[in-house]
């Protein structure tokens, strides 16, 4: 795709350097900590920004004598690509080192399931829980992507939160009637769960209609909660039930929208399924249904 640095050069070429910096530090924190392998480019902990692509983004960190590297505008330094790039005080080197120590010292932030919690359009906010079913301790982490200083007040469940790590001015209030963030402009915050959350309770599961789009066949699941307010987390896991009563497992889902994704020709060879949604505590809920 190309690196960070050469998005923000094109969508906002004239903001600050202090203002790209800054930028860039929020795009890669959402990377290392959201779902996925954060994937950092030769030279990004230098403030490259290439012109493109991947082909375009193979600037040099040794001193290059290429004009169109040398003439890039880096983020965070005022060198160019025809200095030596190999800083380890670099803003962004000191970020990525700072992002890696966190991912590495919290599995959730590496393993975990993703499960949006927070989304305001109009406060250009966003949360997500990173979490790990063997211990269920939430790890949530919350961008503010706006220009102004926000505050968020959700109830997040029957847990206390604590700041792991993230703008010095953010700060983390656990109130009666929820949790309050307060996120500078342009921020994120870390946060970690003071104990695991609680076990889901699952009150029904309904099958919507089976529908077919992009070659794909999809059974959507919806689940009911008895603590809706709560981050629940299960596993929804479809089996296929053949005339003997054998069971297949043929799809499985750990977050909303709950579905099973088969192939066309898989779904004309079903007539009827069992769905098992597992908590993690030793609750299983389970229900058949005819296709």
């Amino acid at each position: 795709m190309g690196r960070t640095g050469m998005f923000i050069n094109k969508a906002l070429p004239n903001i600050p350097d202090a203002d790209k910096l800054r930028l860039s530090q929020m795009a890669h924190a959402l990377m290392y900590y959201s779902r996925g392998i954060p994937v950092v480019y030769y030279g990004d902990e230098q403030g490259f920004t290439g012109d493109g692509g991947d082909v375009d983004s193979r600037e040099n960190m040794d001193p290059s004598l290429v004009d169109v590297y040398n003439d890039n505008a880096l983020i965070g330094t005022k060198r160019t690509t025809a200095d030596s790039n190999f800083d380890t005080q670099h803003p962004l080197y000191q970020s990525l080192n700072a992002l890696s120590k966190v991912r590495f010292a919290h599995k959730s932030l590496r393993r975990g399931e993703h499960i949006n919690r927070i989304v305001n359009d109009e406060k250009r906010v966003y949360g997500f829980s990173r979490i790990m079913p063997s211990d269920m301790i939430d790890h949530l982490v919350v961008f503010n992507f706006s220009n102004q200083r926000q505050q968020i007040v959700k109830n997040l469940g029957l847990v206390n939160y604590k700041k792991l790590t993230g703008h010095a001015n953010n700060t983390v209030t656990n109130t009666d009637d929820g949790l309050s963030i307060t996120l500078a402009a342009q921020s994120y915050v870390v946060l970690k769960s003071d104990k695991p959350i609680a076990p889901s309770v699952v009150k029904n599961i309904h099958l919507g209609p089976v529908y077919e789009e992009n070659e794909r066949a999809f059974m959507p699941f919806e689940i009911t909660f008895k603590h809706p307010e709560q981050l629940n987390v299960v596993q929804l896991s479809v089996y296929k039930l053949d005339e003997d009563g054998h069971k297949t497992l043929i799809s499985f889902d750990t977050t909303a929208p709950y579905r099973a994704v088969l192939f066309p020709s898989q779904l004309k060879q079903i007539n009827k399924i069992e769905i098992q949604v597992d908590n993690f505590a030793g609750q299983v809920s389970s229900q058949v249904f005819d296709i």
